[in-house]
């Protein structure tokens, strides 16, 4: 539930949760929203049992399980568009889920909506993944390399020093080793030697937002500020009662013993993933904070360079003009940058977090909209339409139009256009939401306009009690983990003491936060489901 009380659902908590206050960013304006708290055992997702799932196929077979059961009561929405979209850990949660979407589709008798199984054809139509942690390998190595780029480093210092010699250890053990899951226990030592280099001070820099300090050992765990009201706002009677949840349980942000039993030890990462769903005709946008020291936009940016895809690696403009990168406004002012090409898109998100719905939700809403072909790049956010029977264009720079525009867009969007799921897996609380669409046929990607064409350890335990819920990876596991591009070129403005790039580490910092709130906010089955529709703007 975090992302639907503090990214993209229609309100925010305020007072220690005694009030709501309207969300100006919600997408709930143009898309239907189911949010699902996950995997089972956390947040409104209660189970009766100790048992828990261990590896991101069962999460993926358990979403699909309960998507069966959404459509077979809402048959209504199965022809309609879905998107699956998350942040952070999602970047493994959501390509383990459109895969299985995939494989479950092929299965199907073509034109066919439902098997004799009462199986459904899923009308996948794209992945969005923000701030996602998605290459192990890009991301590890690339602590260093973004640290110095935003001056949490200065060369020659203890924490320089320190954060280089873990980072060569890194880079080694990677060459050194044949298989990876989703974190490599000898990487996780960058960030946690940087964060320990504040162990004498009262505060350290925020690894979600590196413009904003915390008090030592929690360096981002007390971020954002709204935790403290979305608790116990999502606990209090009268709010159970009416999202019809049992209120044995109460609702909390992580869950111990789930994290304590998902350590993907057999998973190998997305990165692994990602190019055959590309194949397979799976839109895929990534989009990046440029604040974020987490998850960082350097490291998914040497991913995409390192990636092959569509016969080609990475976004290359020598060959298709098409693919350079180009950068967005949003009134009126610069707000990123966008590269697409062969059905990838990046975008980079100036001054953005590792939550970028909750600090810039407008923006990340119009990103949302131009990738779901309700706008495109040159409307600086207003909808325009881009259906051939639209009656009318909207202008998004005349103030005097701004009433009209809001209006006009909103049930333009309600009638015509439409998605069916966006599925967002928020980085403290792991967190499934899902959008549901209003039918409308989508004619793909557009890029247009002005372009002319979280005492932890693993991944931070810090996630659950700040940060991760990753521990040391399998040594046998049995998945080709070898990559490619460990030696990449640099991108520019990268020092070139930086071999690789890295992930999030597994920081023991010896912090006990969070350590009342290690249930998480997965619980439930299809009985725990919050469902907003579009028209319910006003409530």
């Amino acid at each position: 539930m975090d992302g639907a009380m503090m990214e993209i659902g229609p309100f925010r908590a305020r007072d220690g949760g005694e009030k709501l206050v309207e969300n100006e960013g919600s997408w709930h304006k143009y898309a239907n929203v189911l949010f699902i708290d996950q995997p089972l055992g956390t947040g409104f997702s209660t189970a009766d049992t100790n048992s828990y799932i261990h590896e991101l196929d069962e999460m993926a077979n358990d979403v699909l399980t309960f998507l069966e059961k959404f459509f077979a009561i809402f048959p209504e929405y199965l022809t309609n568009e879905l998107y699956l979209a998350g942040e952070s850990y999602a970047g493994q949660y959501i390509p383990y889920i459109a895969r299985a979407m995939v494989e479950s589709n092929k299965k199907l008798k073509p034109g066919s909506y439902k098997d004799p199984q009462g199986k459904h054809l899923f009308n996948l139509k794209g992945v969005m993944i923000g701030n996602g942690w998605i290459d192990p390998i890009h991301q590890y190595l690339s602590y260093v390399p973004y640290s110095y780029s935003v001056g949490l480093l200065k060369s020659g210092t203890k924490m320089a020093n320190d954060a280089e010699e873990a980072h060569k250890k890194c880079a080694q053990a990677l060459s050194d080793s044949e298989n990876y899951s989703v974190h490599l226990r000898e990487c996780e030592t960058i960030a946690k030697s940087m964060l320990s280099d504040f162990s004498d001070q009262k505060d350290c820099f925020n690894i979600y937002d590196v413009r904003l300090t915390d008090s030592y050992p929690s360096c981002g765990m007390n971020w954002p500020p709204d935790l403290t009201s979305v608790k116990p706002y999502l606990r209090r009677p009268d709010v159970l009662k009416a999202l019809n949840v049992p209120s044995v349980n109460g609702w909390d942000e992580c869950s111990g013993a789930v994290q304590g039993a998902f350590t993907a030890s057999h998973s190998p990462p997305s990165i692994q993933i990602i190019p055959q769903l590309i194949d397979d005709g799976v839109n895929v946008m990534m989009f990046n904070g440029d604040q974020d020291f987490i998850c960082n936009h350097l490291g998914n940016e040497m991913l995409i360079d390192s990636m092959t895809w569509g016969g080609r690696t990475g976004f290359d403009d020598s060959v298709d003009k098409s693919e350079a990168e180009n950068e967005w406004l949003f009134n009126d002012v610069a707000g990123g940058t966008v590269t697409a090409g062969r059905n990838l898109t990046y975008v980079r998100v100036y001054n953005g977090s590792h939550m970028l719905p909750w600090d810039q939700p407008e923006q990340t809403r119009f990103i949302f909209n131009v990738f779901s072909g309700l706008t495109t790049w040159d409307s600086q956010g207003a909808i325009t339409n881009v259906h051939p029977d639209a009656d009318a264009d909207l202008s998004p720079n005349k103030d005097t139009e701004k009433e009209k525009l809001v209006s006009d867009a909103t049930w333009r969007a309600y009638y015509r256009a439409g998605t069916v799921a966006l599925v967002v897996v928020i980085i403290i609380a792991l967190i499934v939401i899902v959008f549901v669409y209003r039918s409308r046929q989508q004619s793909g990607l557009r890029v247009m306009g002005r372009f002319s064409e979280r005492n932890a350890s693993g991944l931070f335990k810090s996630f659950v009690n700040g940060f991760s819920r990753w521990k040391a990876p399998h040594k046998d596991n049995d998945q080709d983990g070898s990559y490619y591009g460990l030696s990449n070129l640099p991108r520019p403005g990268m020092p070139s003491i930086i071999v690789e790039d890295d992930e999030e580490s597994a920081l023991d910092t010896g912090s006990s936060v969070g350590s009342d709130e290690v249930e998480s906010p997965y619980n439930d089955s299809s009985s725990n489901v919050v469902f907003e529709a579009p028209e319910d703007t006003t409530k």
